[in-house]
């Protein structure tokens, strides 16, 4: 599968996790001095998964769809060890 294609798939998928989540799209910016990635962060996630995994579009789609979340826990928190 082309990555273009996963990567859109990826894009799919966190746009929609945006939508319904609150019903606006998160862009990315610097918020309180760190830097929010917004849906970008799912499109990223979802497409290097979907590659990284096995070339799946769902696959891509579902972990754009949750990547946000993953990314927050990763990223830690302002004054937080």
């Amino acid at each position: 599968m082309d990555v273009f294609f996963l990567i859109l798939a990826g894009v799919a998928g966190a746009l929609t996790r945006d939508v319904f989540h609150d019903n606006k799209l998160i862009l990315p910016c610097i918020k309180d001095g760190a830097l929010v990635l917004g849906f970008l962060g799912g499109a990223i996630i979802g497409g290097a998964v979907g590659y990284l995994v096995d070339n799946s579009p769902l696959t891509a789609f579902l972990s754009g769809f949750t990547g946000y979340q993953i990314l927050a826990n990763l990223v830690p928190k302002e004054g937080q060890k």
